[in-house]
């Protein structure tokens, strides 16, 4: 499971009790002006790839996963499936709002970054019905996330010019799920399988048990389950 900006594993803890083995690798350390496919190849190379897996991609996670399995050819022959999560296929997704908030950000200096991020937490996807709890996290993650990387992720997103998943014999399954009102990265028409109208960006949260089922079909061909026991059992 990889997460967005600015979050890490709290952000899927709604999500992962539906789960058999899930598991959250942390972020390697970026190079200074290093591209999101360079990097993402050297975190393909960080992981153990020693066993079939299939990948939930939030936002950012997603690019990530998407750029592994076009570059990395370990990654690519473990990697069983892609569930893009509030994600996107390709660099139509990048708006120019969001760049010109990069923008900006590459001179805030780091506290009034910090305060922007927490500042922004509280209303954060603001057409998702959260829990005291969930917001919760938000906070402590925008309150714990480091800066450095949060800046070059942000940068890299911005840059991204990736032109589309490969698809095909040998490339993994790519899907993908949005909310209707996702106002932090607006659905490309066409591009998910799965709408939900009414949800906004932050579906693991909202949406934990749909997504299990999702990645449970995801698997299927393959002959596998990832749900938890008691899930497949009730």
């Amino acid at each position: 499971m990889l997460p967005g900006l600015g979050a890490d594993g709290r952000l899927f803890t709604s999500l992962a009790p539906h789960l058999a083995e899930p598991s959250t690798p942390k972020w390697i350390e970026p190079s200074i002006k290093e591209s999101l496919s360079d990097y993402s190849f050297r975190f393909a190379e960080s992981l153990d790839l020693s066993r079939p897996f299939v990948v939930v991609g939030f936002s950012f996670g997603g690019q990530v996963a998407m750029e592994a399995a076009a570059r990395h050819e370990g990654f690519r022959e473990a990697c069983r499936g892609i569930l893009l999560v509030s994600s996107c296929r390709n660099q139509e997704a990048i708006t120019k709002q969001f760049a010109s908030r990069v923008q900006l950000m590459r001179y805030l200096p780091d506290a009034f970054l910090r305060t922007g991020l927490v500042a922004f937490s509280a209303r954060f996807s603001p057409t998702d019905p959260l829990t005291k709890e969930q917001r919760a996290w938000l906070q402590e993650m925008a309150e714990s996330t480091d800066l450095s990387f949060f800046r070059w992720a942000a940068g890299a997103c911005s840059d991204w010019g990736f032109a589309g998943p490969h698809t095909g014999e040998g490339h993994p399954a790519i899907h993908q799920i949005h909310g209707g009102k996702d106002d932090i990265i607006p659905l490309v028409p066409g591009h998910a399988e799965v709408v939900w109208d009414d949800a906004g960006h932050l579906l693991t949260y909202t949406h934990p048990e749909q997504i299990a089922e999702a990645l449970d079909r995801l698997t299927q061909p393959a002959g596998a389950s990832v749900l938890a026991e008691r899930v497949r059992v009730r």
